[in-house]
């Protein structure tokens, strides 16, 4: 299987909205007040790629993941840049592990 990349602005708006709404019905993303969690878990943390995200529970993994997600909504182009850094595959890794 290949794999291939594509610039995020470049996906059709209804291919964006289908991904976001995939990772919502997963059940990936909390509803509640994940930002809390976020704050707590970047304290002193300068960039989020510096987190021992190998350490982190499931829950801490939804918010952060989450915080992605919802990031994108403010500011367009957050979730791609989560993406290529390779934090959202670390996040969905460390998933994987706890599962």
């Amino acid at each position: 299987m290949g794999l291939f990349q594509v610039e995020y602005d470049d996906l059709p708006t209804e291919v964006k909205r289908s991904l976001l709404t995939t990772f919502y019905r997963s059940g990936l993303i909390v509803r509640g007040d994940y930002i809390s969690q976020v704050k707590k878990l970047t304290s002193g943390v300068e960039n989020l790629t510096d987190l021992k995200v190998d350490e982190l529970s499931l829950e801490e993994v939804y918010c952060l993941l989450t915080y992605c997600f919802r990031a994108d909504r403010f500011n367009e182009g957050a979730l791609y840049n989560f993406v290529k850094t390779g934090f959202v595959q670390c996040l969905l890794t460390r998933i994987k592990q706890l599962n």
